[in-house]
């Protein structure tokens, strides 16, 4: 069987690099509460692509890239969707759960939902992949509840900027609910080729 080229994943991995690299992008990109009730709603896609420093940007692309293109030779739709859902529970965690914050921005609530996404479809082959899927999932949620505790704060950010636990969790939540779809889609698509 031929794998997709993941020309989606490279598209989001660019497109987060070239937001970050941009002088304006701070100011145009980010989320941010008084730049939403101006009506500027495009920051609530833009800011999943915008990060504050160059190793920032460099740790959240990179992960994003690797986990994307896995999961896009594995499935496009599940990517897509990871990405669309993932990106819209993160947005939503941050503007009720996160009042306390000025600001919103990177791609580590992407990177999330891929990574739940890819490794809920590494479940579903069984086998070895199974036991791996089990294992990273066990260290996420590790990693998560360490984020909860404050066990992260100042170990990837850097200039005072925060991890945002909240946006993990989301995007988490957000590649669950990819991966189900997923297989809804697929039985479906299966029930329709037997009729």
């Amino acid at each position: 069987m031929k794998r997709a080229w993941p020309w989606c994943t490279l598209a989001l991995v660019a497109g987060g690099a070239a937001a970050s690299a941009w002088p304006a992008g701070g100011e145009r990109l980010v989320l941010t509460r008084d730049a939403l009730d101006s009506g500027e709603l495009w920051r609530v896609a833009t800011a999943h692509f915008a990060h504050p420093t160059f190793e920032l940007a460099a740790l959240d692309l990179a992960a994003l890239g690797v986990l994307g293109a896995w999961l896009e030779r594995r499935s496009r739709a599940t990517l897509v969707a990871a990405v669309i859902v993932g990106g819209a529970l993160v947005d939503a965690a941050v503007w009720t759960l996160r009042d306390d914050l000025a600001s919103y921005q990177g791609a580590s609530g992407l990177a999330s939902a891929a990574f739940v996404a890819l490794a809920l479809s590494l479940w579903r082959d069984g086998g070895v992949r199974r036991a791996l899927a089990l294992f990273a999932l066990g260290v996420f949620a590790a990693k998560l509840g360490l984020e909860f505790r404050g066990a992260t704060a100042g170990l990837v950010t850097s200039a005072g900027h925060e991890v945002v636990p909240e946006a993990h969790a989301a995007g988490a939540l957000g590649g669950v609910l990819a991966s189900l779809l997923g297989v809804v889609f697929r039985n479906r698509s299966s029930a329709g080729t037997h009729r």
